[in-house]
């Protein structure tokens, strides 16, 4: 073969390879074993020991995505591969028995939510808190072999005690992973920027321990670089306002609270907006769907009707350029129905019904979803605190007690004083400088974050009693704790046909109004009771109720919210 034919043969031996690379490239996403090679070139970082960190390339159902990934989130729509697992939507288990609490925890639910490309697999865990309240999140990863790994960067601990001491068979069924990272596509950042430029800010720790199946009805508002944003909405039906909810959709279908982050609104609550006359408007507002006795809640309050532009009126101005309403007429339901939530309980000390509106007491603004959101003047809004939460205090024997609560407190008995300082006996009696008291009692606002009353009990109001009492035993108050309770709280039940009784437990109490008590309780129950009167009977998810045995040196505290 001469010179020039053997370079004539490799130009055609090249052209055939291209040829066959282009065919290739081209008909990839046909070859599923294929494209599974090339998702897994395209993953900058490889995993180990379950390990998932993605600094590159997302790699989303059957189409490799190219685009950087911004502080380990993910876009997590539909089934999403990362590295070595595989996202599903949540299947149920049976309880694999790896997580032992001082109480019962048969009510916890397993899901399994992830396929390893090892054959391992990913479960989820919802473990219920000892009494009413949020359950904490648990993750493992489960090998082929049946042994169990606490993912402790994924997982949320759901006892104060080390988790080598709650996880069943620790050392030969159960170990603790330690080592891998938190799930990209499980976290949830503290701020978050939709497509459609509405920020957004997370809200922690309050009724998000739930699975995204669990929301009635919700609705996709947005889509980002951590997931989708999805619609909430909630609320007596015989009411002007309705309770808006964003939540985030995690990967394995955990949810996480956010609520909008306006930019016109401060952080102490004044609204920088600007009247026709360029005044400026100098009361501070909230956008809070109820009184609470703590920090910020997960609802927003909205207007039930949509389109109110027939029932409003310019009234000012914000820094962003956005119109700001007021409502036209003061015999408005969404006017009237505020000035009842203001007045109630107020009696003589409540400004007139035209006072409220001429202040004004609210006003609305419409967002980008489309929703106009209510601005209550914090002056004339409902107004609550934890309202009598009282501590009882049982030692083994007479012992020194220092108790100091996380809020700010208006009222006490005996004084706080920035913390009470007490001699406890055994039969509860607490001594202080001289004086004999039952126990600690205690008005205000707590420091933490109210948490959501998306659960709990519609009861009649003929059954309010009996309720009230079953519940308190079902919580383990004794019958001289139940019967302070409802000497206080009885009388202030709602008169109409139906009440909404949402328990609050320790979990959520802890993250409220913490307690710091020297020496520390051996049990602790802590109950609150948030309520609303209701005309009509609403939907609502139940409450399991539950309490743990007294053992040792035990902290008992009741209250409830008070409206004022």
């Amino acid at each position: 073969m001469t010179k020039r034919e053997k370079v004539l043969l490799w130009c055609l031996i090249g052209v055939l390879v291209l040829s066959s690379a282009g065919l290739v490239y081209a008909y990839r996403d046909s070859i599923p074993f294929l494209h599974k090679k090339v998702a897994e070139v395209a993953t900058s970082e490889t995993s180990t020991s379950g390990t998932t960190v993605t600094s590159g390339t997302v790699v989303s159902g059957t189409a490799v995505t190219s685009g950087a990934v911004t502080t380990g989130v993910a876009v997590t729509s539909g089934t999403t591969v990362t590295s070595n697992i595989k996202w599903i939507d949540p299947v149920k288990i049976d309880n694999p028995q790896i997580i032992k609490m001082a109480y019962d925890v048969s009510m916890a639910n397993f899901y399994k939510v992830a396929n390893y490309t090892d054959g391992s697999e990913m479960i989820l865990g919802l473990i219920p808190p000892d009494g009413p309240g949020a359950s904490s999140i648990v993750r493992f990863k489960k090998t082929t072999d049946g042994k169990y790994y606490y993912l402790k960067n994924s997982s949320e601990n759901p006892s104060d005690a080390a988790e080598s001491t709650i996880l069943v068979g620790y050392g030969t069924k159960t170990f603790i992973d330690s080592k891998t990272a938190a799930y990209a596509e499980l976290a949830s950042p503290d701020k978050i920027v939709t497509d459609s430029k509405m920020t957004l800010k997370l809200i922690g720790g309050i009724g998000t321990y739930q699975l995204f199946s669990d929301l009635v009805d919700p609705k996709l508002v947005a889509t980002t670089t951590s997931g989708s944003i999805y619609r909430f909405l909630s609320g007596d039906n015989t009411q002007p306002y309705l309770n808006r909810s964003l939540y985030l959709k995690h990967a394995d279908g955990t949810i996480s609270g956010y609520v909008e982050d306006i930019a016109f609104l401060t952080d102490s609550g004044v609204a920088n907006i600007t009247l026709p006359s360029g005044a400026k408007d100098s009361a501070k507002y909230s956008t809070n769907s109820t009184a609470a006795c703590g920090g910020p809640v997960l609802a927003t309050i909205l207007t039930r009707t949509a389109d109110i532009t027939d029932r409003i009126t310019t009234y000012a101005t914000a820094s962003t350029g956005d119109k700001v309403y007021t409502v036209s007429s003061q015999n408005d339901a969404i006017i009237t129905t505020a000035y009842y939530n203001y007045s109630n309980g107020r009696g003589a000390d409540a400004i007139s019904a035209v006072d409220f509106f001429n202040k004004p007491a609210l006003f609305l603004w419409k967002d980008v979803l489309g929703d106009y959101i209510v601005f209550m003047n914090n002056e004339v809004g409902p107004m609550g605190e934890c309202g009598k939460p009282v501590v009882y205090l049982y030692p083994t024997s007479d012992t020194n007690v220092s108790v100091k609560v996380g809020a700010q407190v208006t009222k006490s008995e005996p004084a706080y004083n920035n913390g009470w300082n007490v001699l406890a006996h055994p039969d509860g009696q607490l001594t202080l400088d001289g004086i004999n008291y039952p126990n600690l009692f205690w008005e205000g606002t707590g420091d933490g974050v109210y948490p959501a009353a998306d659960s709990g009990f519609v009861v009649k109001s003929s059954e309010i009693k009996a309720t009230l009492e079953d519940h308190l035993t079902r919580l383990g108050l004794n019958s001289q704790e139940k019967a302070d309770f409802m000497a206080f709280w009885l009388p202030k039940m709602p008169s109409t046909p139906y009440t909404r009784l949402t328990w609050f437990g320790t979990r959520d109490m802890n993250r409220l109004a913490p307690l710091t008590v020297t020496p520390k309780p051996d049990t602790t129950i802590r109950i609150f009771l948030d309520f609303q009167g209701l005309n009509k009977s609403i939907d609502l998810k139940p409450q399991r109720l539950s309490a743990p045995e007294r053992v040792g040196f035990t902290l008992v505290e009741w209250g409830g919210l008070l409206t004022k």
